[in-house]
């Protein structure tokens, strides 16, 4: 059997997250981290699928880039190499804790596969008014996907960031079945013994340029009591506000430049691999 364990994280959840929250653990790679805690990928970098190949050793991005927050990467890495091979600003954040020799690195197949959607422009380009929409996934039905990673809900959040320059924004937020609503196959995506991360996406469009200025993938940390609650406000047909207040967000990675709708869309189903309401709401 193929050993991988130079790949597989070295903490549980519930660790990477109060590293996360303290931000006690400066890298100890000696690179130099930006205000948001993340790298820039340079020439002293090959950022690979499973890793990041600097000198002789390899480190990692964040395990929370990780299929559901603690098994293999998928495709972000691959994804965010080719931004870097094309000039854009990429940034990413380390796992704190994890580092392998270079010599142990090793490609690993994987076998799901999941397609991103076409992305409409027409909000972007010709809107002066946003309103915020909620779309739900039935859970409770017999796909595998859902019963394995239980989005239940995902809001979509068009606003201008800068009416001035002419520049709009979109969050993007997944809501999982609470830990104690979750009766899928094995433990729940993105959930410790105290904390949930919820995964989010924002990017910018310029309309004047008629590209996007910049995507970036994060995450919130709540305590678990703190997403029920949240849970059951959207549950109750209400959408709270983007801003929460007392909860931090944390960018796992952001890549600056003229982007493409083709490049956007990539970027969202993967880091949204497996939330089939991407696709339905873009078409």
């Amino acid at each position: 059997m193929e050993n991988n364990k130079w790949n597989e994280v070295s903490k549980p959840f519930d660790e990477y997250v109060y590293e996360l929250i303290s931000h006690k653990n400066k890298n100890s790679f000696h690179v130099n981290e930006n205000d948001d805690g993340m790298i820039e990928i340079s020439d002293s970098f090959e950022l690979k699928k499973h890793a990041i190949v600097f000198n002789d050793e390899l480190i990692f991005p964040h395990a929370l880039l990780r299929r559901n927050g603690r098994d293999n990467f998928v495709n972000i890495n691959s994804l965010l190499s080719r931004f870097v091979n094309n000039d854009y600003k990429v940034t990413i954040r380390l796992d704190p804790f994890k580092k392998s020799l270079k010599s142990e690195y090793q490609e690993i197949i994987e076998m799901s596969t999941w397609y991103g959607p076409d992305f409409s422009n027409s909000i972007l380009t010709t809107a002066q008014k946003f309103t915020p929409s909620i779309k739900f996934t039935n859970v409770e039905s017999d796909e595998i996907t859902m019963l394995t990673y239980p989005v239940k809900y995902t809001i979509f959040r068009p606003s201008w960031l800068d009416k001035k320059l002419n520049i709009i924004q979109f969050y993007i937020e997944e809501l999982l079945l609470p830990d104690s609503q979750y009766h899928g196959f094995g433990s729940e995506p993105y959930t410790g013994e105290e904390f949930v991360a919820q995964k989010f996406v924002h990017f910018a469009f310029d309309r004047n340029e008629n590209s996007f200025a910049h995507i970036d993938g994060a995450i919130r940390i709540f305590r678990k009591n703190e997403y029920e609650e949240l849970f059951s406000t959207v549950q109750k047909g209400k959408i709270y506000n983007q801003h929460i207040p007392g909860v931090k967000r944390y960018k796992l990675f952001k890549v600056e430049g003229k982007l493409t709708l083709d490049d956007i869309s990539l970027i969202l189903s993967d880091y949204l691999m497996y939330n089939p309401l991407i696709k339905e709401y873009f078409e």
